[in-house]
């Protein structure tokens, strides 16, 4: 009997599949599918623009802020990642660096910042003649490479959103501690930007960002930083590791978990708060230092780090994504 009823739906056109409802998530009222946009069928999304995303370019650290025309048809969150297809490759995972409504804030768009990997006198890759590393072994990453060549009008095939361990607390009022390396600010730009930038009111909570980069002329989005800082300063606290420029006070270099320590009382005070929520995206190597600095923070104050995470991951306000 079951298998005539299984005939009987396929006949007329139902499947098991076609009667899945789709995922929607949810965060500051806005709600959206998950996963929308599949492997098989990717949105075809148009190159608007391929810049630095430091001050000046640097060939040898590249860095993109790239933005992309989805034609409206690609609904995100500020936190969640997107799917790109390089040709003839497979899918690469980017954390979204815009928030919900675009860079043009017409819900048009969805921006990406991209480090260009490119591996130097490895056992893999190949000699390149010329260029900035010519009689080299160079490996060059697919999928980082393949955007930062982006050029305005190039079609770009993407799948998605995706993620929800980065979406922003549904409390307006919360204390947000931002830490990232690199490109993991991607996440954050979206937070501030949503935060600050959209001329909405929304709420009284205090963002911080730490953001760790090599020295002063690797910060990423300069400008908007010290802009968002100039016009939020009640609201908002930035704050740069630049491991090849300072030192701590052991002499080593300044690493986010270094500046961390300088700015542990601050922290402190912010790990009291019931609605403080703690955010960490960027290299995997970088979690295990956070840690051990939240851990001497918390030891400092005779509190145990590990209870205290324990009890923001139950209650869902400890939010990590390393790669």
């Amino acid at each position: 009997m079951v298998g005539l009823l299984l005939l009987a739906g396929r006949m007329h056109g139902v499947s098991r599949k076609a009667r899945r409802k789709p995922k929607i998530i949810s965060s500051r009222g806005r709600s959206v599918e998950v996963n929308k946009h599949k492997l098989k069928h990717p949105l075809q999304a148009v190159c608007l623009s391929n810049t630095p995303a430091t001050r000046e370019a640097k060939p040898e650290a590249d860095v993109r802020h790239i933005v992309l025309d989805t034609g409206g048809d690609l609904e995100y969150l500020e936190g969640q990642s997107v799917g790109i297809i390089p040709p003839g490759a497979k899918t690469k995972v980017y954390s979204i660096a815009s928030a919900g409504q675009g860079d043009l804030s017409d819900g048009t768009t969805v921006s990406l910042c991209v480090k260009r990997l490119v591996e130097v006198d490895k056992d893999y890759g190949e000699v390149e003649e010329d260029g900035l590393y010519a009689g080299h072994k160079v490996y060059r990453g697919v999928g980082s490479n393949y955007l930062c060549d982006l050029k305005p009008g190039d079609t770009v095939a993407i799948t998605g959103p995706t993620g929800k361990e980065l979406l922003l607390p549904d409390d307006p009022d919360s204390k947000v501690l931002m830490l990232a390396t690199g490109t993991g600010i991607a996440p954050f730009r979206g937070f501030l930007t949503s935060e600050f930038c959209r001329g909405i009111d929304q709420g009284e909570g205090k963002l911080w960002l730490i953001l760790g980069v090599a020295d002063r002329s690797s910060i990423l989005y300069p400008q908007e930083l010290s802009d968002c800082v100039s016009a939020n300063s009640d609201r908002l606290r930035v704050d740069y590791a630049l491991s090849r420029e300072e030192k701590d006070e052991q002499g080593r270099k300044m690493y986010i978990q270094s500046k961390m320590r300088q700015c542990g009382e601050d922290i402190w005070r912010w790990l009291q708060e019931p609605n403080f929520h703690l955010y960490m995206c960027g290299m995997k190597a970088m979690e295990s230092g956070v840690h051990e600095a939240l851990s001497e923070i918390c030891a400092s104050h005779g509190s145990d780090w590990k209870e205290i995470l324990a009890r923001m991951r139950k209650e869902g306000r400890y939010h990590a994504e390393v790669y």
